[in-house]
C-alpha cells in the first residue's frame, strides 16, 4: 500500500487531536473531491515498517487521542489488508479512538464482505461513510457532505456529534 502523508496533529478529521494518515488509491472519483492527488494508488510512497514506527512516534504525545485514516480511499479493495493491519498494531501499541474515512457506504461493505467490517470492527472505532456530495449542504462535523454518516463500528450504529 502507498500513501501520501501523514499529519501528526490535527483536529479537524474526527473529535479530540489526532494524526491523520492519507492512503494512496481512490476508485470514487468524487467530482470536487479535495485531494485528487490521492486517487492514484500507485502514487506518494511505499507504507514501510519505518513508516508505521513514525505513525507511532506521532501517536506518542499525551495529547494524541485520535488516529485518522483517510485518502485516497483506504477501504479500496487493495488496501483492506494493510489498512486493517494497521489499525490492528496501533490498537495494541495505544488506546486511541480509529477513525476511517470512504466513500463506501456502510451498507455495502456489510453487504460486500462481511468479514472484514467485523475484524475491522476489532480495531477501528468509527466509520465516516459515502461519497463526497458537493451539491450536498455541509452542517454535519467531520463529514464533507451531510450524506455522509458516521456509524459506530462495534455495533454499527449511526452516531452524531
Amino acid at each position: 500500500m502507498n500513501y501520501f502523508g501523514i499529519v501528526p496533529v490535527e483536529c479537524v478529521n474526527g473529535t479530540g487531536f489526532g494524526s491523520t494518515l492519507f492512503v494512496a488509491g481512490c476508485e470514487h472519483h468524487c467530482r470536487e473531491c479535495f485531494n485528487k492527488k490521492t486517487w492514484n494508488r500507485y502514487g506518494g510512497e511505499p507504507f514501510t515498517r519505518k513508516t508505521m514506527e513514525h505513525l507511532k512516534t506521532c501517536l506518542d504525545h499525551p495529547s494524541i487521542t485520535r488516529l485518522t485514516i483517510s485518502g485516497g480511499d483506504p477501504l479500496s479493495v487493495y488496501n483492506r489488508m494493510e489498512v486493517l493491519h494497521i489499525c490492528e498494531e496501533i490498537r495494541r501499541y495505544k488506546n486511541v479512538t480509529i477513525w476511517i474515512y470512504t466513500g463506501y457506504t456502510a451498507e455495502d461493505l456489510q453487504k460486500e464482505s462481511p468479514s472484514f467490517l467485523a475484524e475491522l470492527a476489532l480495531y477501528a472505532t468509527y466509520l465516516v461513510d459515502g461519497q463526497y456530495e458537493p451539491n450536498e449542504t455541509h452542517t454535519k462535523p467531520f463529514r464533507g457532505s451531510d450524506n455522509q454518516k458516521i456509524i459506530r463500528l462495534s455495533d454499527m450504529q449511526e452516531v452524531v456529534f
